[in-house]
């Protein structure tokens, strides 16, 4: 297999749990819960790039998931852009994933 096909999928799912931490910054009062809710997307996808770490076709379905659910969850209450930036790097880490 390619070695930069093999890497480019998950240096972009750590780029993408990366800026998914940076929602930490927008706890106004801090407290352990308020943390803890800001860092939960960055933790759920830190579990599905570990998943997707050893079983690549089981983490690129993952993470075509989350980029689903963002949208699914998010519907009405965001503006469209907020779809492009959440769910497309998902959906294309996951087909990055899925790629033979």
């Amino acid at each position: 297999m390619n070695q930069t096909l093999y890497w480019l999928p998950r240096v972009f799912g750590i780029m993408f749990i990366v800026v998914a931490t940076l929602f930490v910054f927008d706890i106004e009062r801090f407290s352990w819960g308020a943390l803890f809710m800001h860092l939960l997307p960055a933790l759920v996808v830190l579990v599905a790039l570990l998943i997707a770490w050893k079983q690549e076709m089981i983490g690129g379905i993952l993470f075509i998931i989350l980029g689903i659910a963002y949208i699914i969850l998010a519907w009405g209450k965001t503006p469209w852009m907020s779809f492009l930036v959440m769910s497309g790097p998902a959906f294309v880490i996951g087909g990055l994933f899925l790629l033979p």
